[in-house]
């Protein structure tokens, strides 16, 4: 005879390991992505740092700081930009939780400022012929995930494009001094150039048009 009793025992013991099991692995792997997303925001911070010594190294022996500086911020603005992307996919994997993601993500945040400082000066400096985005974005939020999916086919069509995107719900000093300066009060909102200012979504053409 069944024991239906025992067999729904057993059945609801499976259940629960398996669950458990998954659960772990999850654990797991978003501590990793954690740990990942820390190593190469600590090998940007290195490579910025090092950028910045080779610069006032030049500045006080002397030397052309212009022929140093493209090919290097070039490097770290790819760098940023991958760490971005690297960023944006792990919120959307719902790793956020995680005690150590808003270190982390405050990290990035400085990171990027502290690089269009860098853009800006060398665009006044040397006459860098590029071109720079500010992009302000609340997260989940349709319209500024629709305006982020633009300015990735923007990027892919034009090498001298820098975009620089900012969290606007982020609680950071330093990001709240950038929006006080540009006046930012609502998502999407970009800053194109350091001049103009676009609100709401801003369309393809119309940023190519802009940027002509």
């Amino acid at each position: 005879m069944v024991n239906y009793k025992k067999l729904l025992f057993v059945s609801l013991a499976i259940t629960i390991l398996i669950f458990l099991a998954g659960l772990l692995l999850g654990l797991s792997l978003d501590n990793t992505k954690i740990s990942d997303l820390a190593d190469n925001l600590n090998q940007n911070e290195l490579n910025t740092e090092s950028y910045l010594v080779e610069r006032d190294f030049i500045k006080n022996v002397g030397g052309d700081i212009c022929i140093l500086s493209k090919p290097r911020i070039d490097i770290l603005s790819s760098e940023l930009g991958k760490l971005g992307q690297l960023l944006t996919k792990y919120e959307s994997a719902s790793v956020t939780k995680f005690p150590d993601y808003n270190s982390l993500k405050r990290k990035y945040i400085l990171l990027e400022i502290k690089t269009y400082t860098l853009f800006a000066n060398l665009k006044k400096d040397c006459n860098y012929n590029f071109d720079t985005i500010l992009f302000f974005y609340d997260p989940g939020n349709q319209i500024s995930i629709n305006q982020g999916y633009i300015l990735d086919a923007l990027v892919a069509s034009r090498e001298n494009l820098r975009i620089f995107s900012f969290d606007r719900t982020f609680d950071e000093s330093a990001l709240e001094t950038v929006k006080l300066h540009y006046n930012i009060t609502r998502s999407p909102s970009l800053i194109i150039n350091n001049e103009l200012k676009k609100e709401g979504l801003t369309q393809l053409d119309e940023l190519k048009n802009i940027l002509k």
